[in-house]
């Protein structure tokens, strides 16, 4: 991806090593090289065509020989710029059409085995705890796309009430639906925050995951059942470790146990931060609970968007999405035609 030391050429904010994206403003991190094709050279003079002289009237030579400087009975004189038929035209007087620009390249995903600099930055805990600029940029994205996050948000609200109120299942619904709920969130703010135009769709890109995300929060809800055995000390540090699974398995391709392992590393570095910062996000929601339960509507993507923009400054956004969202390159533009 990106080399240790680069700025962003949108913000010029310094980059995260390795990551396709900038953690501040989400634009493509990498400017791809612009290829300019020589310019072809100009076509063979026909030799045998006579040159005209200014003001002389243009008639096609009829056949049989004769016929410049005479006005021909039927035609009309050639656009400017464009060679008479018969001098290199392709057969039947039409010529062939300029060629089409090559395609822009296909930006390739991460390969699982090269080196992720911006996971070890991570892994190590060198990244700071910025509480309000994450919440500014999270607010950011989910304004710009606020319309579909509510959309989807009022489909998952509309679910879970008739699970509770018709069905009794609000345990099972929240042990299986809940991760592709927030999975759906988060794939959505990491293609809203490249300034990409979001579509409904992407909000189901996680089903795509769908092993390793049930997996994972399986796994996480025994731990932190477990955990209760000591007080709960431990299901609160579990419950404040694992924030950013979901996102390493979607953004970075992980499996369920590597995502939970290196969430929990890297958020251990700094746990305090990171728990001040997750139960900051936990009021906003309890807060929205309170309106009615309607609330929830707004303050659970807004949240989930603040979690993303975080996961952007700790980790680096890798670019890794399923479903064809590789990541985007910029393409500069062209220089002004002098």
């Amino acid at each position: 991806m990106n080399d240790t030391g680069d700025n962003c050429h949108a913000c010029g904010t310094p980059l995260i090593p390795d990551a396709a994206y900038c953690h501040r403003c989400g634009s493509p991190a990498l400017l791809p090289a612009v290829d300019v094709a020589p310019s072809a050279p100009p076509e063979a003079e026909d030799l045998h065509q006579p040159s005209i002289a200014p003001g002389t009237l243009w008639s096609t030579p009829a056949s049989g020989g004769g016929g410049f400087g005479t006005r021909p009975a039927s035609g009309s004189p050639p656009a400017p710029g464009v060679p008479p038929s018969g001098g290199g035209a392709a057969p039947g007087g039409a010529y062939p059409p300029p060629p089409s620009p090559p395609p822009p390249p296909t930006p390739a995903l991460p390969s699982p085995g090269a080196p992720d600099d911006g996971l070890a930055r991570a892994l190590g805990g060198g990244y700071t705890i910025q509480m309000g600029e994450w919440l500014s940029r999270g607010w950011s994205v989910f304004t710009r796309e606020g319309g579909l996050f509510l959309a989807f948000s009022a489909i998952g609200w509309a679910c879970w009430m008739v699970t509770c109120v018709f069905l009794h299942l609000a345990w099972p619904v929240l042990l299986l639906a809940m991760p592709f709920l927030s999975a759906g969130f988060m794939t959505a703010a990491l293609v809203a925050r490249r300034g990409e135009r979001l579509q409904f769709s992407d909000f189901w890109l996680p089903f795509q995951d769908f092993l390793p995300l049930l997996l994972a929060n399986l796994v996480a809800w025994a731990l932190l059942f477990a955990g209760l055995c000591t007080c709960g000390a431990v299901t609160i540090y579990l419950w404040v470790a694992y924030q950013f699974a979901y996102l390493l398995i979607l953004d970075r391709r992980m499996d369920f146990w590597d995502a939970l392992e290196c969430s929990r590393k890297a958020s251990t570095k700094q746990w305090f931060g990171i728990f001040a910062f997750s139960l900051l996000l936990l009021l906003i929601n309890f807060a929205g609970v309170l309106m009615c339960g309607l609330g929830i509507i707004v303050t659970f993507p807004l949240t989930v968007c603040a979690l993303v923009e975080a996961y952007a400054d700790i980790f680096g956004v890798r670019g890794g999405l399923s479903g064809g969202r590789a990541p985007a390159t910029a393409v500069p533009a062209p220089p002004p035609a002098v």
